[in-house]
């Protein structure tokens, strides 16, 4: 389970153990796109879908799946509060590799600001109206710590 005193690189090594339960959980989602997909009107080429779940260790997920007529992609995004209880998350690179994206809560409280003036979920917020870019410009930072997030932590 992921505690505050958690580095973001121990939260994501931590999440990949949930690793089976959550293929258990996905296996049956997919079939179902997959069925759905099959019988889907034309021109329809690719159904998605996100699910939060919490997994039996305690971890909290926002899972999304991509189904198209030739494969299936899914993402996981485990989120979870730092030191200074604030909320943070990490993209897990469900196939084990090295390659998680670290969400800071200075992009969290950018979604609770926008949310607050005019409200809609977080999906939707993500694949609508998050700018990745505005984001950056709005965040004054020292550059020795751009260089540290960006270049050597990878994170968002």
């Amino acid at each position: 389970m992921i505690v505050r005193s958690m580095s973001p690189k121990e939260v994501a090594d931590d999440a990949r153990k949930d690793l089976r339960a959550l293929v258990n959980k996905l296996n049956p989602i997919g079939k179902r796109m997959e069925r759905e997909l099959r019988i889907a009107p034309k021109g329809i080429d690719r159904i998605e879908q996100a699910i939060k779940w919490r997994s039996p260790r305690g971890n909290e997920w926002i899972l999304v799946l991509i189904r198209s007529k030739r494969s299936t992609q899914m993402a996981g995004l485990v989120r979870y509060h730092g030191r200074d209880t604030r909320l943070r998350a990490v993209r897990v690179d469900l196939l084990g590799s090295d390659a998680d994206i670290y969400f800071s809560a200075h992009f969290f409280e950018r979604y609770l600001t926008d949310n607050a003036s005019a409200p809609v979920e977080f999906m939707i917020w993500l694949t609508e109206r998050y700018q990745r870019e505005a984001l950056r410009d709005a965040f004054h930072a020292r550059s020795w710590a751009d260089f540290l997030v960006d270049r050597i932590l990878h994170r968002e």
